[in-house]
């Protein structure tokens, strides 16, 4: 048992206000807020940011830090993690899928970076907000990986938790964007039609924005949507990656 709210704030050396804000989810804690309120209630960091409502049936992610597991250890991924570190801060980040077929529609997806023990991760929640019944609510994922950088391109290398456990693979640079600074390149995805590759562009979840709210957003919206954006949009039919013709 744990005293009152004042109390554990207290203990943990959280500010009270700030706190009732993460219980409101009005805000997000940062990196050490949270590994300091992991470690008092003795959790992992994903309950921290669990929803009932948009994350029921999903698997338990796997421990990070210290705990890993031996399945990202070894040969292959000292070689994955090796030097230099990827540059892109850590965070919450709104990640926009062109949909094979559909060029009027783009889904998005909720990433989370996290950069730990001279590793940096990636988790990606994807269709949480799709009503049942609709194409996409059947291809819902909860992809985890690894986030290298090489020859100024952010590579995201994962796999999905949920069936049909299925291999993704993320190619982004910054785009020359303003007032926004985008990630632009392209992805692998399963789609209706099968593995499909497609342009993906990554921003920065908008600030202010509550946990429930950015979980609500990984769903598929109309390209003139306002909560895409017209640079979203636009930079989603571009071409960042050459490919040879057949």
């Amino acid at each position: 048992m744990h005293g009152s709210i004042a109390a554990v704030c207290r203990e943990m050396g959280v500010n009270r206000q700030q706190f009732d804000r993460y219980l409101s989810q009005d805000a997000l804690p940062n990196r050490a807020t949270s590994n300091r309120i992991c470690q008092y209630f003795g959790i992992e960091e994903a309950e921290l940011y669990r929803d009932p409502e948009t994350l029921e049936g999903l698997d338990r992610p796997l421990q990070s830090g210290r705990d890993r597991g031996a399945g990202i250890d070894g040969a292959i991924a000292a070689r994955v993690f090796a030097p230099p570190p990827p540059t892109i801060a850590p965070g919450f980040y709104q990640t926009w899928f062109a949909i094979p077929g559909s060029p009027d529609q783009v889904a998005c997806a909720i990433t989370s970076i996290r950069s730990e023990g001279g590793r940096t991760t990636f988790r990606r929640l994807t269709g949480l907000a799709e009503s049942k019944g609709t194409d996409w609510s059947y291809f819902k994922g909860d992809h985890e990986g690894a986030v290298l950088e090489r020859f100024n391109w952010f590579f995201f290398l994962g796999i999905n938790r949920r069936e049909p456990k299925e291999p993704t693979y993320m190619s982004l640079q910054w785009g020359p964007f303003s007032p926004e600074t985008l990630l632009c390149g392209h992805a692998t995805i399963f789609a209706q039609t099968g593995p499909s590759i497609v342009t993906a562009v990554m921003r920065a979840a908008p600030k202010g924005i509550s946990l429930r709210n950015a979980l609500r957003s990984a769903k598929v919206y109309r390209s003139s949507d306002p909560a895409v954006g017209s640079l979203v949009a636009h930079a989603l039919k571009r071409q960042y990656m050459p490919f040879s013709k057949p």
